[in-house]
């Protein structure tokens, strides 16, 4: 036999139906949800906003940024366990510095983060969780899974540093003091006088020059496409000729907080082939400079995760530089360059943010 009753009906039984008094608690509070049962049970929706509407949702506790700790809106118990297959919101409070942690107070307390890099499950990078930034995450019956990463911007501060050039490079160098993104313009502001300019960047280690006496076009300029410099990385430049004014925009991160900064710096011998930097398991995008400092054209390429840049060699003028500005390298890929004309007089700088 089956019997139907209404909330309504269930709600007004008799005090004396000691039977149904459990019951009759349990559809008070459904009331007080302004929930149905009977639509509940065939897939209806609970009450907005309820515990039910915000089970998969995690909010960072902690403050650090390779430990993180969270609960759900249901919570767990100590003696709960992380399903395979489960998955949450997740909203980190600090970005990551690196491999990471998440403690859901559960038996399974401090479960690695993990991502897919060229089909395989890696460590998290630096800036990989973004504070604020909500990630999807799932766990695959031993870490959390990062579907999404990275889905803000990592906090910066931005600046201009302008010099007016003159005839001693050593008077005009800019030094980037932790992880730094620039772009360098050069303008010439006379509208009848040429001028020129010679600059030369410094990775920490090696300092060489790029250009030397370069053409600074009458009412106008040139600008060196955005470069990545490591703190301790510098630029410098004097006025060949002219009246020249060096401007550099600068995206200042610290150090640690977004990803791998790379700026490298090499003299590339005669027909020898070789290695300006090599990129983590996650590649990056690259800005290359390649300086003549001969006094005849120099021919030589690039080469990028093991394929040439160019498809022939590339004329790099007298007393000029040669640029690239904005493209991928593969993971564990190796920026090189090759001279094919003369030694020692071809300079190369490899920029960029590594994964």
């Amino acid at each position: 036999m089956t019997i139907a009753y209404t909330l309504a009906q269930l709600a007004a039984l008799a005090p004396d139906a000691a039977r149904f008094e459990a019951l009759k608690a349990l559809v008070q509070w459904v009331q007080l949800q302004d929930a149905d049962i009977s639509a509940l049970s065939g897939g209806g929706t609970p009450a907005f906003g309820g515990p039910l509407d915000r089970r998969y949702y995690i909010a960072d506790s902690a403050s650090s940024s390779t430990t993180y700790t969270g609960v759900a809106a249901s919570a767990p118990s100590a003696s709960d366990s992380i399903e395979t297959g489960q998955f949450f919101i997740f909203v980190p409070a600090t970005t990551n510095s690196g491999a990471a942690t998440l403690n859901l107070a559960t038996v399974d307390a401090a479960v690695s983060f993990k991502k897919f890099s060229s089909g395989s499950k890696v460590e998290l990078s630096a800036g990989d969780l973004t504070a604020g930034s909500p990630v999807v995450i799932v766990f695959d019956g031993t870490d959390w899974v990062v579907i999404t990463l990275g889905g803000g911007e990592v906090a910066y501060t931005e600046v201009t540093e302008e010099f007016d050039l003159t005839a001693t490079e050593s008077d005009m160098e800019y030094t980037a003091t932790g992880d730094e993104e620039i772009t360098v313009t050069f303008t010439n502001e006379a509208d009848a006088t040429a001028a020129t300019v010679d600059f030369y960047i410094d990775d920490g280690t090696t300092d060489l020059q790029f250009g030397d006496a370069v053409d600074v076009p009458m009412n106008d300029g040139f600008k060196l496409g955005t470069m990545v410099f490591k703190a301790g990385a510098s630029i410098s430049a004097a006025q060949a000729s002219g009246n020249v004014k060096m401007s550099i925009n600068i995206k200042r991160y610290a150090t640690g907080t977004y990803k791998t900064a790379i700026s490298e710096v090499k003299a590339i011998p005669l027909t020898t082939i070789t290695t300006v930097a090599t990129l983590g398991a996650d590649g990056g995008e690259m800005t290359l400079l390649l300086g003549n400092i001969h006094t005849a054209d120099i021919k030589g390429y690039w080469e990028a995760g093991g394929v040439v840049f160019s498809s022939a060699y590339q004329i790099v003028g007298v007393n000029n530089f040669l640029q690239a500005a904005g493209f991928y390298v593969e993971g564990s890929g190796a920026v090189r360059a090759y001279n094919r004309t003369s030694a020692n007089k071809l300079t190369a700088f490899a920029s960029g943010w590594g994964n």
